[in-house]
């Protein structure tokens, strides 16, 4: 994870037909310029699929929201989707919930059942069951 100021961190990793980033802490105007970088076409994710995990997330502001719906639009001109974790009852999958971010993207509670949405083997990923990222 790559920290700015102590409250956040973004890590990328590929695992073939997904990119997989897991972001923590405060997901604000003075972080999100770190995850746009991640996200952005010249940055590190280039897998049609995207998983952002969101597990981690303490905070998410609406130029948060943006930075993640503009994650969507380049994965959906690769052709891929976009999933999301955010752990149920959480004040993240609450925002996402209330500025109806659910409806557009899909929202899941762990990476596990992000991965089984997209189809992806958990072997695959080198993900292990038991390990959780974030």
């Amino acid at each position: 994870m790559t920290e700015v100021d102590g409250v956040f961190g973004a890590a990328a990793r590929h695992a073939g037909m997904v990119d997989i980033v897991a972001v923590r802490g405060e997901l604000e105007l003075f972080t999100v310029p770190r995850l746009r970088d991640i996200l952005s076409g010249s940055g590190p994710c280039k897998a049609p699929h995207l998983i952002l995990d969101l597990s981690a997330v303490t905070l998410v502001d609406s130029i948060g929201i943006s930075t993640i719906l503009a994650g969507r639009r380049l994965c959906a001109a690769r052709g891929g989707r976009t999933v999301l974790v955010a752990h149920d009852g959480t004040s993240v999958s609450k925002i996402l919930r209330i500025l109806s971010v659910h409806q557009v993207l899909e929202v899941v509670p762990t990476l596990d059942a992000a991965l089984e949405s997209l189809g992806i083997k958990h072997a695959a990923t080198g993900h292990d069951r038991g390990d959780r990222a974030g």
